[in-house]
């Protein structure tokens, strides 16, 4: 079935054609129905106010995202759909159609989306997000250079190469794994991240006693060079290790500015990014008995190229219960708000300041791609501060408190900033201590607030200066309940939380490659709040984790009660 090789290093890649790995034998006896049929009618039933739409059992073919916008409470049954999502062709997107497809689900209230317990509601992609291979072959080291490799594919290099033409870059990461599917748990682990500028050439593949497989013609090659970032180091692989090689493009099942969303018995095969993910909006979403593992009838390694589950921005935290998450290319989980930042020097020597606060948008291309609250880094919390709510100030490096302050007034829109002010708040953030892991742009606000407390022992010369950190209280994931759920496999850490009253109980974690489980703020990604306060993990089971798995700062994630968990490791 496969058609050649693949020659692995680090300044270059030659890549075969091959069939992909096909979900139709996955799916055999069925017949693929198109996609807009479920859409037609989930956007009928909003239309009508519908309390209920049912869709019919089936395997759909989408080549674009199955939007559910302004739906008020709607349940949407799928029990016995499968939904096989691929790209657009070209790689065409708006704000309501990203370059990866999937489910969005935008601007809702009280709305669910379920299967059944028994017959769930099943997500896949095909071709497969991402590119896998079997090292068959370790070729002696050049100088300078790293091992190089072949390497048969699982799955066509052309579906690799089509999530990438059309955008400029692309953030590739690729995974090692041995011959039983486990992730390599070295650290470092051959993880690295790519950018790209060409395209991919064939190459036939070694004599080995058996049939001999030669590249297409010359004329049908494509040519490909790829310059490499190492950013966590190398490690070498053997002869029947497996690789896969993986883009960060989109979102499988993505809430937007929305409140009180359920899903339930919903199973997610594979991911082009991070699984589920929720941004902005009153949040308090609902994810019970929700899978994200592989495909049991497939050879796929990957369920989701990045985060199995991300929330980010929304005012009340997610429920997950019952859930599996696993087999993924970063954490089982984050749950937090984003930080903002002081973008103008302000003398505190009056009750009442002007202040402006500059919202980071750390993948600000994806900002202009997607559109705002739509993808991770891009959701303007301010959007809804208003008159009353209260602000806290801290020192950027330590997060140690500065000031409070009561909103007076807020402008209705954003304000316009010179061009390079996100340079020169970066640069003030890098002078203050705390460098962002990542450029960004910025949304830019204008308040008239009064403030309520000052530490002037903290403050330089009475002043609240550029690149001093602000966190809108009551905006970051509250109650947050993480309950009688499995995590399993994890490319990254167990979880990440950063949430006031926020609960983790009565859980497993088994096999996460970075041995840590954080609770607390993460300053140098701008995740917040700075005072994650009265979380609660109890009653968890973590394996193979590291002898101290669990990381935290007191100051920054005050009340925090660890009480009943079991630590088993080798």
């Amino acid at each position: 079935m496969f058609r050649g090789y693949v020659l692995f290093a680090c300044l270059g890649l030659m890549l075969s054609s091959s069939s992909h790995a096909s979900l139709k034998k996955l799916q055999k006896g069925t017949t693929r129905i198109d996609g807009d049929v479920v859409q037609t009618l989930i956007t009928k039933a909003i239309a009508n106010n519908a309390l209920v739409v049912k869709i019919p059992p089936g395997e759909y073919y989408f080549e674009r995202s199955l939007i559910v916008e302004n739906a008020q409470n709607l349940r949407i049954t799928m029990s016995g759909v499968s939904l096989v999502f691929t790209l657009h062709k070209g790689n065409t997107s708006s704000a309501n159609q990203p370059v990866a497809t999937g489910i969005r689900i935008i601007n809702s209230h009280n709305t669910t989306l379920e299967g059944s317990e028994h017959s769930p509601l099943v997500i896949d992609y095909d071709p497969l997000p991402y590119w896998q291979g079997t090292v068959v072959q370790v070729l002696p080291e050049l100088p300078s250079l790293q091992p190089m490799y072949v390497l048969k594919p699982l799955n066509s290099v052309e579906d690799l190469s089509s999530w990438w033409k059309g955008m400029k870059e692309a953030e590739l990461v690729s995974i090692f794994w041995k011959p039983d599917g486990e992730m390599s748990l070295a650290t470092p682990a051959g993880v690295h991240t790519w950018t790209f500028d060409a395209t991919i050439t064939n190459t036939s593949c070694p004599s080995d006693n058996s049939e001999t497989h030669t590249s297409q013609s010359s004329q049908q090659e494509e040519q490909c060079s790829i310059i490499s970032q190492w950013d966590y180091g190398w490690q070498a692989a053997d002869v029947g290790d497996q690789l896969t090689i993986q883009p960060l493009t989109g979102y499988t099942l993505n809430i937007a500015n929305s409140s009180l969303v359920e899903l339930t018995d919903i199973v997610i095969h594979s991911s082009p990014n991070k699984a589920l993910t929720e941004f902005d909006g009153l949040g308090g979403h609902v994810y019970e008995r929700v899978k994200v593992i592989r495909n049991p009838q497939g050879e796929g390694l990957l369920a989701a190229n990045s985060d199995a589950f991300h929330s980010a921005g929304c005012k009340n935290g997610p429920t997950i219960r019952y859930c599996e998450f696993s087999n993924c290319g970063d954490d089982f989980f984050n749950v937090h708000n984003t930080m903002q930042i002081v973008a103008k020097d302000v003398v505190v020597d009056e009750n009442d300041v002007e202040l402006y606060i500059a919202e980071p948008l750390l993948h600000e291309s994806s900002a202009k791609l997607y559109g705002k609250n739509t993808a991770y880094g891009t959701a303007v919390q301010f959007e809804h501060v208003r008159q009353g709510d209260n602000l806290t100030f801290y020192r950027p490096h330590d997060l140690l408190l500065v000031a409070t302050a009561s909103v007076v007034s807020a402008t209705p829109s954003s304000i316009v900033m010179p061009s390079n002010a996100s340079q020169e708040i970066s640069a003030a953030l890098t002078k203050l201590g705390l460098p962002v892991a990542e450029s960004f742009g910025v949304v830019t606000w204008r308040l008239i607030v009064s403030l309520t407390q000052v530490i002037p022992e903290l403050l330089q010369a009475g002043t609240l200066p550029m690149g001093y950190v602000v966190n809108m209280e009551g905006w970051g994931a509250k109650n947050t309940l993480i309950t009688e759920s499995h995590f399993h496999h994890g490319y990254c850490t167990a979880g990440r939380m950063k949430s006031t009253d926020g609960v983790i109980d009565g859980n497993v974690f088994n096999s996460s490659i970075i041995h840590n489980l954080q609770l607390a703020p993460l300053p140098q990604w701008l995740e917040g709040p700075m005072r994650a306060s009265n979380m609660r993990f109890t009653n968890n089971i973590i394996m193979n984790s590291g002898a101290n798995p669990i990381t935290t700062v007191p100051l920054w994630a005050p009340k925090l009660v660890l009480q009943n968990n079991s630590i088993l490791f080798p």
